[in-house]
């Protein structure tokens, strides 16, 4: 298989001499719709093959200004690639390391229901909730690895996931189909959650949803490029703490107390944290792309002091949750957790002595180990507290 050649700018492509239909090379300004079917993978050529076509240039980030141009693919047949199994793949194009963010909350909510609601909870629209909010966010992550794809953004070495499309776990046509049939679930889980709680719907609530799933949607197709305008980070804090709680305690009691909000404070702390150290590990990427993250826009040392303050709110959020939502001993363990996770990870972001040091490289992942271990805290500390009162209630009956 050819290896991956750079292409400094966009006039100043190398392609390999194309002395064999492997080759093809494509301009987006003379074919545009079998250009299109490339990317996609089911141009008919590829399908009469039974072949996937994987783009052999690489580019810089600076070539994200503008759209890309002219393509060179490789056509390599599936019975010559060397692919993981299925289900690495899968796992791969998926990310559920990232689930962690819509997991924490939901499940946090749903022991904290259980333990301070008289009434008992509707097992049915629990699972409900749960698996519509990881297909939302399945569907989130997949669309957005299309769209980069169908872009080239993921032809950028050091930009996107597991870039996936790029090299060749999948076609688009494929992750396309599995997205809307992520989101189609999603909406079914979310449209049964509406039906069982009918008669508390009101035209705000209606609206409200309505301009969160756009969003949502906008952050995977990236119509718009709001995520690299600064929305980014407002819009995870936001639709991964207090929505996802406060929805969460609507979805399942037909109410929304106000310390159902407080409950979403650390989790959107924490999403915010994660999304702004995932930008800041590519701010020399970002800034020559023209993408307009927080990082990029106020610059390297702006961006460690934001680092501190992302820390100081998950810090806070979590001190109010335990005086004014959920007051229990036993929340004391997320605390004691998540503070002690902290200090290593800024103690990293503190050694960084320019955008270009390799101490950036890793940044966002270490915040994903810090959010699962914050997660397991709470869970625990539920387990913890639920056993204890059935115990206790054994006891004493």
């Amino acid at each position: 298989m050819a290896k991956g050649l750079i292409l400094k700018t966009e006039t100043e492509a190398v392609r390999p001499q194309q002395t064999s239909p492997r080759f093809v090379t494509l301009r987006k300004d003379q074919e545009p719709a079998r250009l299109r079917a490339y990317l996609r993978g089911d141009a008919r050529e590829l399908l009469e093959r039974h072949a996937i076509a994987m783009p052999v240039t690489t580019l810089k980030a600076g070539a994200l200004r503008a759209e890309t141009a002219e393509w060179t693919f490789e056509v390599v047949p599936l019975a010559d690639l060397q692919r993981d199994p299925w289900w690495r793949r899968t796992l791969r194009a998926l990310r559920p390391e990232s689930w962690v963010l819509s997991l924490a909350p939901v499940l946090t909510m749903l022991g904290w229901l259980a333990a301070s609601s008289s009434e008992p909870m509707n097992l049915s629209r629990a699972l409900a909730a749960v698996i519509g909010v990881i297909a939302l966010h399945a569907a989130m992550n997949l669309f957005g690895d299309y769209h980069d794809h169908m872009r080239g953004w993921d032809r950028v070495p050091e930009r996107g996931a597991d870039r996936v499309l790029a090299r060749g776990d999948f076609r688009g046509f494929e992750i396309l189909r599995v997205a809307w049939a992520s989101a189609g679930l999603a909406a079914i889980c979310g449209g049964a959650l509406l039906i069982a709680n009918f008669d508390q719907i009101t035209w705000k609530a209606v609206l409200l949803l309505l301009m969160v799933l756009a969003v949502v949607l906008e952050f995977g197709v990236s119509r718009w490029g709001l995520k690299y305008r600064g929305f980014g980070e407002l819009a995870a804090w936001f639709f991964f703490g207090p929505w996802l709680t406060g929805g969460l305690s609507w979805a399942l009691t037909g109410r929304i107390p106000w310390s159902a909000w407080v409950m979403g404070l650390p989790f959107g702390s924490m999403a915010l944290l994660i999304l702004h150290l995932r930008n800041f590990e590519r701010i020399m990427i970002d800034s020559q792309a023209g993408l307009g993250t927080w990082p990029a826009r106020t610059g390297f040392e702006a961006s460690k002091k934001f680092t501190w303050f992302c820390a100081t709110a998950l810090m806070g959020s979590l001190a109010a949750l335990l005086v004014f939502a959920d007051p229990s001993p036993e929340r004391s363990l997320p605390v004691l957790v998540t503070s002690m996770g902290l200090g290593p990870l800024l103690g990293v972001v503190r050694a960084v002595r320019s955008p270009s040091g390799g101490e950036l490289h890793g940044l966002a992942h270490r915040g994903l180990r810090l959010a699962w271990a914050m997660a397991l805290s709470f869970w625990c500390s539920d387990l913890l507290r639920l056993w204890g009162s059935a115990t206790l209630a054994r006891i004493f009956s």
